[in-house]
C-alpha cells in the first residue's frame, strides 16, 4: 500500500527516460533521475517492511499430495467457471 501509488509513476518516468534517451540522451537524465528516486523509495520501503517480525513465514516443506490437491482444485474451479462463461449469452 505504501508503494502502490508510486508504481505507475515509476514506470512512466522509466519509459519516458528510455524513449527520450533514444533521441536525446542528455534530456533523458531528469526523467531517469525521477525514476531512480522512486525506485530507491520502493526498495527502501520493501526492505523496511521485510524487517518487521513475522512479516513472512517460512514453510519448511510442501508435501507432494498437498501440491497435487491444490492444482486439482484449481483446475476444477477453472473448468467449471469456463463452462459457465461458455453458456452465457453474448
Amino acid at each position: 500500500v505504501l508503494v502502490l501509488l508510486f508504481i505507475p509513476a515509476t514506470m512512466l518516468f522509466g519509459f519516458l527516460a528510455g524513449l527520450i534517451g533514444l533521441v536525446w540522451p542528455i534530456l533523458a537524465i531528469p526523467f531517469a533521475a525521477v525514476a531512480w528516486a522512486l525506485l530507491i523509495y520502493i526498495i527502501k520501503i520493501a526492505e523496511w517492511t521485510s524487517s518487521i517480525p513475522l512479516a513472512s513465514i517460512e514453510v519448511k516443506g510442501f508435501a507432494l499430495p498437498m501440491l497435487i490437491a491444490y492444482y486439482a482444485i484449481l483446475i476444477f474451479v477453472m473448468w467449471t467457471e469456463t463452462k459457465k462463461l461458455a453458456k452465457m449469452p453474448v
